[in-house]
């Protein structure tokens, strides 16, 4: 599959887990769907939380591989997630559109 674009145009919360190993993003889209970008903190790997909550907003992120984002039925069900994107997923962002 090609790459997705998607516009976040609210960020809705940051958190971590109780034990602390992960993180998330829950951010609204331009068309009222939620997404969820995921880190892992014990590999260190946060690129994707970090580029996004230092930017103003709307913003256009391009998922490289839309393929590794569906929502787990957890996720769909507890979140009403439309993408959950982990941290191992390449996203680039264009704060220019």
């Amino acid at each position: 599959m090609a790459e997705l674009d998607i516009v976040i145009s609210e960020i809705i919360e940051y958190g971590c887990s109780e034990d602390k190993e992960t993180c998330w993003l829950k951010c609204r889209l331009d068309d009222g769907n939620l997404v969820a970008f995921w880190e892992e903190v014990l590999t260190g790997n946060d690129r994707n939380i970090a580029s996004i909550r230092h930017q103003r907003l709307p913003v256009r992120v391009s998922i490289l591989d839309p393929e590794e984002c569906v929502p787990t039925a957890h996720e769909k069900r507890e979140w009403k997630l439309h993408l959950s994107i982990p941290s191992n997923v390449q996203i680039l962002i264009d704060s220019e559109f």
